[in-house]
Formats: structure tokens, sequence, C-alpha cells
């Protein structure tokens, strides 16, 4: 399960987290994505 922490996101966790996907995803719409998550 996804932790989710106040750090900002490092181009490697992108990569990792797209490495899972298997669909292809705009990276900067991913990290918005994740931002927003982030937020909670």
């Amino acid at each position: 399960m996804i932790q989710q922490s106040s750090r900002e996101l490092t181009h490697e966790d992108i990569q990792k987290l797209m490495a899972t996907v298997d669909i292809p995803t705009c990276p900067a719409m991913l990290t918005i994505a994740m931002q927003e998550w982030q937020k909670g």
C-alpha cells in the first residue's frame, strides 16, 4: 500500500510510479495528480 508523505516527489518517485502503470501516462498530468493526492 502506498503511504502518503509530505515530502516532495522526486523524478525517481515518478519513474517508479510510472513503471507500475500499464497504460501510457503523460508525465506532467501524473505529477499534477500526485501533488493533488499528497494534499489529501
